[in-house]
C-alpha cells in the first residue's frame, strides 16, 4: 500500500523530490518485465523531467548525466535490495490484517530510506542546481506558482465538495488497482478519508504556499554549503515548513493515515489479501533481480539526453 493522502500534510514526506516517487509512479502501475524496463530508463525519466522543469542547455544536460550514473548504480545496489525486503515482509504480514504498530514500522522504514537518498542526494544536486541560471530558477517558480494559483482558485470556485469528490474518486481507483472490487466497509473508509480531505484542504493550500517559499528560498542557496541541508528540511523534514506553524498538523495527519492503514488492512477478503500479496511478492522479485543486473542502456542514455 502507498500513501495515499492528497490532503495530507505527510504528502510532502511521501512525494519526497526528484523523486523517490519518481521510481514509485514508474514501478507502480508496472509489473514484471516492464518494471525493469522502466528502472533501467529511470535516468533518461529523470533527465527529461528536469528538462522540463528548467529548459537545461546542454552543459547542464551533460552534467546531470555525470551525476546521475553513479547515484543509480547505488541505488540500484544499495537500496533496492532493502525495499525488495520491505514488501516481502509487508506481503506476509498481510496474511492477516495490519496492526497500528505495524503499519507504522513500515512507514517509519520507508522514510528512512527517503532520507538515505535525499542525504545521497544532496552533493550532486547542488552541484547540478549550481548550474542553474536565475532565469531558470525564476522560470520554474512562477510556474509552480501559477499550478499553486489554480488550485486554489478551482477550491474557491468548487468548494469542498469537489475536493471530496475528487479524493474518493483518486482513493477509489488505487484500491481497485491493488485489491479489487470494494467491499461496502472499505467504500465508507474511502468516504472517511474523502471527508479528512475536505477538511484539511484549506490548511493544505495554505501549507504547499509556505512550501513553495521554502523551495524558493532554498534554491537561492544552490552552489552554497547550506544548499544541502536546506534541501533535506524542504523535502524531508516537512514539518518545519512555515517555522514549523504546520508540524502538528503533520503529526496528526501521520498518525491519522497510520490508523486508517490499519483499519483497512482489517477489511480485506481472503481474495483481496491474495491479490495484494501476490502483487508485492511479484514486485519484490523484480526489485531483487534488478539490483543484481547491469542497466543495459546505462551507455546510451547520457548522448540521448544531452541531443534533446
Amino acid at each position: 500500500m502507498r500513501c495515499v493522502s492528497a490532503l495530507s500534510l505527510k504528502t510532502v514526506s511521501c512525494r519526497s523530490w526528484w523523486r523517490l516517487a519518481l521510481l514509485v509512479v514508474v514501478l507502480s502501475g508496472a509489473s514484471s518485465c516492464a518494471v525493469r524496463l522502466a528502472y533501467n530508463w529511470l535516468d533518461f525519466v529523470i533527465g527529461w523531467k528536469l528538462d522540463d522543469y528548467f529548459e537545461l542547455d546542454r552543459r547542464q544536460k551533460k552534467a546531470l548525466n555525470k551525476e546521475l550514473e553513479p547515484l543509480l548504480a547505488w541505488h540500484r545496489q544499495q537500496e533496492l535490495p532493502g525495499y525488495a525486503r520491505l514488501l516481502r515482509n509487508l506481503s506476509a504480514d498481510l496474511a492477516g490484517p495490519l496492526t497500528t504498530t505495524q503499519v507504522t514500522h513500515y512507514l517509519d522504514d520507508w522514510e528512512a530510506a527517503t532520507r538515505r537518498l535525499a542525504e545521497r542526494l544532496q552533493y550532486p544536486a547542488n552541484r547540478v542546481a549550481a548550474l542553474l541560471s536565475d532565469q531558470q530558477v525564476t522560470a520554474f517558480m512562477a510556474e509552480r506558482r501559477h499550478k499553486q494559483a489554480e488550485r486554489r482558485k478551482d477550491w474557491q470556485e468548487g468548494g469542498l465538495a469537489k475536493v471530496q469528490r475528487d479524493a474518493m474518486r483518486k482513493l477509489e481507483r488505487d484500491i481497485d488497482r491493488w485489491f479489487g472490487s470494494m467491499e461496502p466497509a472499505q467504500r465508507q473508509l474511502v468516504t472517511e478519508w474523502a471527508r479528512w480531505q475536505q477538511q484539511y484542504y484549506p490548511l493544505w493550500l495554505d501549507y504547499q504556499e509556505q512550501w513553495l517559499d521554502t523551495l524558493e528560498q532554498t534554491l537561492a542557496q544552490r552552489g552554497s554549503r547550506q544548499f544541502g541541508p536546506a534541501m533535506i528540511d524542504v523535502v524531508i523534514n516537512s514539518g518545519r515548513v512555515g517555522g514549523g506553524r504546520f508540524s502538528r498538523h503533520v503529526a496528526d495527519s501521520r498518525q491519522q493515515w497510520i490508523t486508517w492503514a490499519a483499519r483497512l488492512s482489517a477489511t480485506l477478503t481472503p481474495e483481496q489479501r491474495q491479490r495484494i500479496r501476490s502483487q508485492l511478492d511479484e514486485l519484490a522479485g523484480d526489485l531483487e533481480a534488478l539490483s543484481g543486473e547491469q542497466s543495459a542502456v546505462v551507455a546510451v542514455i547520457p548522448q540521448i539526453a544531452v541531443r534533446l
